[in-house]
Parts: C-alpha cells; sequence; structure tokens
C-alpha cells in the first residue's frame, strides 16, 4: 500500500489512531470472549459464580438494612420513605387537578348567570 515518494523511497501510510484503537479492541473483546467461553464450560466455574452473586446479594441486602437503621437512628428519610412520600404527593396532586376540572365542569354546566348590577 506504501507508495514510492520521490527518489524511490517508500512513503509512510498515515497514522490512524482510530484505526489502532477499533484493532485494539477487537483483539480484547476476542480474547475476553474465548476465556468467557472456556470459564463457563466448567461447572466448578459455573458454581463458583452463582456463589459469588448470591454473596454479593447479600452483602448489598444487609448493606441496605443496615444504612436504613443507621438513617432512622439519625432521623433522615431513606429512600423507600422519600419514594412513598412522592407517590402520596404525586396522588394528592392528581386528586386535586381531578378537583379543578370537576369544578370547572361544574361551574360551566351551573345555570348560575351573573347579572350586572344596575
Amino acid at each position: 500500500m506504501a507508495k514510492k515518494a520521490k527518489g524511490g523511497i517508500m512513503a509512510q501510510p498515515p497514522l490512524d489512531p482510530l484505526g489502532m484503537w477499533r484493532d485494539m479492541l477487537n483483539q480484547w473483546e476476542q480474547g475476553l470472549n474465548r476465556l468467557s467461553s472456556d470459564t463457563m464450560q466448567s461447572t466448578e466455574s459455573v458454581r463458583l459464580i452463582n456463589q459469588a452473586m448470591a454473596l454479593s446479594l447479600r452483602f448489598q441486602h444487609g448493606m441496605t438494612e443496615m444504612m436504613a437503621r443507621y438513617l432512622h437512628a439519625l432521623s433522615v428519610p431513606t429512600r423507600s420513605d422519600l419514594l412513598s412520600i412522592g407517590e402520596r404527593l404525586k396522588a394528592m396532586g392528581s386528586m386535586q387537578t381531578c378537583g379543578v376540572h370537576y369544578a370547572a365542569a361544574a361551574v360551566a354546566s351551573s345555570s348560575f348567570v351573573r347579572r350586572k348590577p344596575g
């Protein structure tokens, strides 16, 4: 692909950093795919991955409970408390919106007509 420049010297192809990045990423992905497929064929490794995931889930659950107790001791609402407050406010807002629509409909349909004094 390199072309001969003046004087018979081979010219360097232009440097393509994105092409080099693409090649490196492609090689990394192929190696990772080979490694993961080899690993997943072993029943022992699948069992270990399952145990690690279960341990991670138990740890996350324990941290959530510990943080909830800590926030309760500080009298600070937890995430679930804030979510429930948000849901109640949303429900109140929709009830208020419905009430405004009902009131507007009632006024529009009423036979009450304001008359000018005089």
